[in-house]
């Protein structure tokens, strides 16, 4: 019985963190910036990866849902593949608002990537978190710019208009 507990208890574990993985209540509860603010911190701990976030423009815009999970979604993306991926020891993350768009900015200070993975298409098979990060962009009808130079670090520029 108890092996039996601990093993249900650690799937209900699993799954409180899947459902806010899915929609993360602080979002509805704190707003968008304070969530990936949250996030961030909380990420940076875990990894020992140093993230300074910042943001500007987006005190005042009301962003639908699924832009704001979205966002959110492609910070997570973004972090996970420079852990995984950059040997970096620092990661930028800005979030601005014009007019026009909103710009998501992730930029690291590790090894870069190859130019072939740079420069595949969507559908190529290539790297699987930057295919992620373009289809997401893409839904929104935005852009996704990756700049990397050897051992420079790479710049991913997601720019998801309004």
């Amino acid at each position: 019985i108890a092996k039996i507990s601990g093993t249900l208890q650690a799937a209900i574990h699993t799954v409180r963190n899947l459902a806010y993985d899915l929609r993360p209540p602080m979002i509805d509860d704190m707003g968008l910036i304070q969530a990936i603010f949250h996030y961030c911190e909380d990420f940076s701990e875990r990894t020992a990866l140093a993230v300074d976030f910042s943001s500007a423009g987006l005190d005042n815009i009301a962003l639908d849902s699924d832009t704001e999970i979205h966002l959110y979604r492609l910070i997570q993306e973004g972090l996970n593949n420079v852990v995984k991926h950059a040997k970096a020891r620092t990661v930028y993350v800005s979030l601005v608002e014009t007019p026009e768009m909103v710009t998501l900015t992730i930029e690291d200070d590790g090894v870069g990537l190859p130019i072939e993975a740079q420069e595949q298409p969507m559908d190529s098979g290539g790297p699987l978190g930057l295919r992620i990060m373009r289809e997401r962009v893409a839904q929104f009808g935005g852009e996704l710019i990756v700049e990397s130079k050897k051992d420079s670090g790479v710049m991913i520029l997601a720019e998801i208009p309004l």
